[in-house]
């Protein structure tokens, strides 16, 4: 089992502004100018204080039963929808991200202040760097291993208890990347992620594969559609072959003339 730390500099992350303004509630509009000046001076202090960093570990496992991983020797129950989704991984990523506490004491800052507006602003930028995060690692494996990789999975969601994050956890150094875990299986700073990535070339050969298949039954499905059966199909090569083979007699008439 490989275990590996990095810290990440901020302007390494792809922020996404618009992004940030739909974590905000602005779906794809834009806030009002006023809003704007004051997410450009929240995104300046947290470049100056951000110190985001990752910390993942690879390990062998397998899926067990459709509900059930086995993930180095540790069972997990994260349900069926994550299940399926990581069904013939050959390896896992155990991973945690996070914005780090140097953020969380800045966006504490606003609320000590009774800043209600620029903590906001705050929270939503702090959310969507704790994603960029994610995405950071995601690029890393794509350099270590060079081998497909699915999307992260997280305790808390599509049917995954949240409280299977201190199996987690236990699997991972303690206090990783300085995140501290409730016994409510809250994490500490706030704007953190942990999860499981499943690694492998059989995955990747699954979703090729059911790719190829969905392309199939739509191309048959429109030839349905415009009317055009087997039958009719086997009738119009034949007609076509049979067009091709009197021209080729017209033409050997003609030379022989």
């Amino acid at each position: 089992m490989r275990t590996r730390q990095i810290d990440i500099d901020y302007k390494d992350l792809a922020i996404d502004r618009q992004e940030i303004y739909r974590t905000m509630g602005y779906g794809d509009g834009t806030p009002e100018p006023e809003i704007l000046a004051m997410l450009d001076e929240v995104l300046a202090q947290t470049q100056r204080v951000c110190r985001p960093r990752i910390l993942y570990r690879i390990c062998n496992g397998q899926v067990l039963t459709p509900l059930h991983i086995e993930i180095g020797g540790v069972n997990f129950r994260p349900g069926k929808i994550i299940t399926d989704s990581l069904a013939g991984a050959e390896l896992f990523c155990l991973f945690v991200a996070t914005a780090g506490r140097e953020f969380e004491e800045f966006r504490r800052t606003y609320r000590e202040s009774g800043d209600c507006v620029r903590e906001f602003i705050a929270d939503s930028v702090g959310s969507v760097l704790a994603e960029a995060c994610v995405a950071k690692l995601e690029q890393q494996l794509d350099c270590d291993l060079e081998i497909p990789h699915t999307l992260p999975y997280s305790p808390g969601y599509c049917g995954w208890r949240v409280t299977e994050q201190h199996l987690l956890f236990g699997m991972l150094p303690d206090r990783p990347c300085g995140i501290e875990l409730t016994e409510s299986s809250l994490m500490y700073p706030i704007k953190s992620v942990s999860g499981i990535i499943g690694i492998g070339m059989y995955r990747a050969f699954a979703v090729t594969a059911g790719i190829i298949l969905s392309a199939a039954v739509l191309c048959t499905f429109g030839l349905f559609l415009f009317g055009l059966t087997p039958k009719k199909l086997w009738i119009n090569f034949r007609y076509s072959m049979q067009m091709r083979k009197e021209q080729i007699g017209r033409a050997s008439c003609r030379e022989r003339v």
